[in-house]
Parts: C-alpha cells; sequence; structure tokens
C-alpha cells in the first residue's frame, strides 16, 4: 500500500512480472553482481525492502544484511566486518555511523550508496565516507522506481538529480492544470508511463481513473523537472509547493540553502496559513552537535542566497525531525502541527 503520509493508504495493484523486471533493472544500475555485499535496513513490505533490497539481491546474487531493529553502532559492525560495498534505504544510519565515536574511513569500505536527500548532505557524507552518493526517485505506483542515478554518472548529477529513467519508462514534466508539456529546464507535475506503472489501486476504480490518464500516464503528484542529458529531480510534492503572495516557492529550494549552513544536520520547511500572502515558509532545523543554531543567524544566511519571500518566517529548532516510523519519511503535516501549536502558544 502506499505510505499514507499526505492521505490515507491505498492498495497498489503490482504484477510479478513487473517487480521482477523493475529488481533487475534497478540492481543492473547499482551494478551489484554476486561479489558484492549489500546492506539495507528497509523493511520487507515496503519497496525500499522488497525490491530494491530483497528481489534486487536476489537476481544479482549478490549478498544481502539487514537487521531486525536498526542500530548504529550494529551496522557498524555488520559493515566494517563483512566489507559491505553497497547501501540502499534511509540516509539517517549513514549520518549516524559517521558519528560514531570509533567511526575510522580507512574501516570502512563501502562504495556506493543509494537514497535521497538533499545535494549539499550527500557531497558532504560523501566527502566524509569516501562512497559515491547516489539519488533515486519513485513511488508505490511505479512498483518503488521510475530513475536511478549510475555510480559513474556525473558526481553533480548524482547528488543533485535523481538520474535517467529505466528503459521503456517514460516521463513527462506537464503543466498540472492544463497537462500542457513543460520544456526542459520548466517544473511541472511529474507524470510517468511504462511497464512499472501499477494496474491500479485495489478495489477502488474511481481512485485509478483519476490517477492515470486515458493517455497511460500516472499522474504521481509529485514537482519535478527534466534537467539536461535525460536526467529527472524530483523538486517537491505538489501539496507541499508554498505559495507566497501568488509566488510558487519550492520547500526544497530553501532546504538545500539551510543545509548548506555548518551547524545545520537536518532541515525541513513547511508552509504556514497568513493572513496577507496566503502562506510563508516556516523552517524546522535540527543542529549538529555541539554547534547550536539561532534564528538570526540562519535568517542572515537564508537572506544571503534567497529572495525576500523565500526566506522563512520562523525558525523552530527541534532535537529530531518527525518521520512516519516504517520508511524514516519526515512527517511535514506533523510539522505544520507543531508550527500550529507553537504559533498558538506565542498568541497567547
Amino acid at each position: 500500500s502506499t505510505s499514507g503520509t499526505t492521505a490515507a493508504p491505498k492498495g497498489v495493484m503490482l504484477g510479478h512480472a513487473q517487480l521482477i523486471r523493475l529488481a533487475a533493472a534497478v540492481a543492473q544500475r547499482q551494478q551489484m553482481a554476486p561479489d558484492q555485499r549489500f546492506y539495507s535496513v528497509g523493511p520487507f513490505f515496503h519497496c525500499s525492502g522488497y525490491m530494491h533490497g530483497l528481489l534486487a539481491t536476489l537476481l544479482s546474487g549478490c549478498t544481502y544484511f539487514t537487521a531486525q531493529g536498526y542500530r548504529a553502532d550494529e551496522a557498524w559492525d555488520v559493515m566494517t566486518v563483512e566489507h559491505v560495498g553497497l547501501y540502499h534505504g534511509s540516509i539517517i544510519p549513514l549520518q549516524e555511523i559517521a558519528l560514531l565515536p570509533h567511526f575510522e574511513r580507512a574501516k570502512f569500505l563501502l562504495d556506493r550508496a543509494w537514497y535521497s536527500a538533499p545535494a549539499v548532505e550527500m557531497a558532504r557524507l560523501e566527502a566524509l565516507l569516501g562512497a559515491r552518493q547516489c539519488e533515486v526517485y519513485g513511488l508505490t505506483e511505479t512498483g518503488g522506481n521510475v530513475a536511478i542515478c549510475h555510480a559513474d554518472d556525473p558526481v553533480d548529477m548524482r547528488h543533485d538529480s535523481d538520474g535517467r529513467p529505466h528503459d521503456g519508462v517514460d516521463v513527462a514534466i506537464v503543466d498540472p492544470e492544463t497537462g500542457d508539456a513543460q520544456p526542459e529546464g520548466t517544473p511541472g507535475e511529474i507524470r510517468v508511463r511504462g511497464w512499472n506503472v501499477m494496474h491500479g489501486y485495489f478495489r477502488d476504480a474511481a481512485a485509478t481513473a483519476k490517477a492515470i490518464g486515458a493517455d497511460g500516464f500516472l499522474r504521481t503528484g509529485d514537482r519535478g523537472v527534466i534537467l539536461p542529458g535525460g536526467f529527472i529531480k524530483f523538486l517537491s510534492r505538489l501539496k507541499d509547493v508554498i505559495r507566497v503572495g501568488g509566488e510558487n516557492l519550492s520547500p526544497l529550494e530553501v532546504e538545500e540553502v539551510l543545509m548548506a549552513h555548518p551547524s545545520v544536520q537536518e532541515v525541513a520547511v513547511v508552509g504556514a496559513p497568513h493572513p496577507r500572502l496566503g502562506e510563508v515558509p516556516v523552517a524546522f532545523i535540527v543542529a549538529k552537535p555541539g554547534m547550536p543554531a539561532e534564528a538570526e543567524t540562519m535568517r542572515a544566511h537564508c537572506r544571503d542566497q534567497l529572495a525576500n519571500f523565500k526566506v522563512p518566517t520562523r525558525f523552530i529548532f527541534l532535537d529530531d525531525l518527525p518521520r512516519s516510523p516504517a520508511v524514516m519519511r519526515v512527517s511535514k503535516a506533523r510539522l505544520r502541527e507543531i508550527n500550529k501549536r507553537d504559533a498558538s502558544l506565542e498568541a497567547s
């Protein structure tokens, strides 16, 4: 089923043949082979575990390592003792491994890793860990993957794009209101057509018809762009786009600027209601250990690099960002609730 991070979960019908074909394509992009060792803590009920992990390793003959319950110290032990060279999943295990007091780069033999994260954080981890960091893009309705970077792609594309679509998978960027195709470099809704697209939602013909048009393209609800060379880049969920006084603002743009600040460990930006502008951006920040961050410092950093309407009106500091327990995806719905509660307390 879908993750349910933006709406109620829906059952997604995927065929065995298409999942096997997709796992084989992913394994090829990840250069998985019988002599490779692969680590992931993706749950088997989610595509990160059953397709990117289990199916891909079975088809490639790669050795698969996972854990019943993830702990950074245990992951470090497994990856160093077993000479693990490949990783797929959330960015969090790699970040936490790098913070372990006994971390030694010479003992860490990871060669390449696939996950989704801001480009600046991927670059930082690549420099710290010595492993090539690669982006991916997909959703449950496409079996878990649409596009994936190759480890030999240019470094800027590995970090700041989601790679090229698989052979036989068409990706279009369209104006979500009119359906008109957008030129290269112009953002719009990502739509996908091909052998990896679901057969439909389980027992929900109406939702299926709404999601898949007569032209066969799946309306992903994601905002993205096509870059030179056929690379695609996910920007945000369409529902997450912040409309400030009539201007569209992608949260990712602000998040990437804040991630470049040396005090920031993690960040998420959401829209908050505003009586005059409609919405304004609010930033939630997790500071790096021992490097406290202050709102005025963050505001000045943003003002140096962003137009005024893109600068967050509030900076809220948390120990951790709230996440969905299964896939460790940041829950922006819960962040909006936190902002609403804090704003109410300030007003009282």
